[in-house]
């Protein structure tokens, strides 16, 4: 997602800090870096400091913290936070450009579902699963 935001305009990361503290995600407590040195056995050295540096750079952005929250007003939050960001973005696209219609109504309605649900676990699944296909 960083490389990728970093790679391209107008794409936004936007931080869920789920039952974890944004310190964490920093790697500044004991426990994250003490899995980092696991992962590095087995991934490599250069392959996690690529993700040490994802990590910090996540965590310096606003994001919402599951553990401030209910997790049903935490998901009515975000989702109002990904709407306001989609209108002010469709605002600026061109008149002629198609096919936006149908992938917005398919992120709505899954925003819908889930929303009901109040589980934010399987929203976050099923956006990577249909974006991965």
């Amino acid at each position: 997602m960083v490389e990728c935001k970093r790679n391209s305009t107008g794409k936004e990361i936007l931080p869920i800090f789920y039952d974890v503290e944004a310190t964490d995600v920093k790697l500044r407590t004991e426990v994250y870096e003490s899995s980092m040195q696991r992962h590095e056995k087995k991934f490599g050295s250069e392959k996690v400091k690529q993700w040490r540096e994802a990590l910090r750079e996540v965590a310096k952005i606003r994001g919402w913290d599951r553990n401030d929250a209910a997790q049903g007003k935490l998901i009515k939050v975000i989702v109002q936070e990904v709407l306001n960001k989609l209108k002010t973005r469709q605002r600026s696209l061109p008149d002629n450009f198609l096919g936006m219609d149908h992938q917005l109504e398919a992120v709505m309605d899954l925003l819908d579902t889930y929303s009901m649900d109040g589980d934010i676990v399987k929203l976050q699944k099923q956006l990577l699963s249909d974006l991965l296909k």
